[in-house]
């Protein structure tokens, strides 16, 4: 079973290969997060350790698109680069260039949940 410091090292890790690929965020799912440790999750599994850790990670920008109580997983936008200052950039970048609503720019900058119906899907480009 992987520890808290797993899941921190592994979300670390995909982090800064979607940053050095140039990605101005990444999707991470608490189920997938899990599963690429080895460990796959049944249907039972709260995967507290996980959920922990992406909610450890989370800054200014990022954005829960999937609550952690869904049977799907958590899931959370995290805004690339990790650094407050340039998520900001690339926030206000968004919003001057129309691609992020002004209903979403206060959840944009305020980690928060979003309604369902309130911003893009899971795997929309912003």
């Amino acid at each position: 079973m992987a520890s808290s410091d797993h899941y921190r090292q592994e979300l670390s890790a995909q982090l800064g290969r979607a940053a050095t690929r140039g990605m101005s965020h990444i999707l991470i799912n608490a189920r997938e997060l899990h599963s690429s440790l080895g460990d796959f999750p049944d249907a039972n599994d709260r995967m507290v350790s996980c959920r922990l850790a992406m909610r450890a990670e989370t800054k200014a920008g990022d954005v829960l698109l999937v609550a952690e109580d869904n049977a799907a997983g958590m899931t959370v936008r995290y805004v690339l680069p990790r650094n407050s200052i340039l998520t900001r950039t690339v926030a206000a970048r968004h919003k001057a260039r129309g691609l992020l609503p002004e209903a979403l720019w206060p959840n944009y900058l305020n980690f928060q949940l979003l309604p369902m119906s309130a911003g893009p899907g899971i795997g929309a480009r912003l």
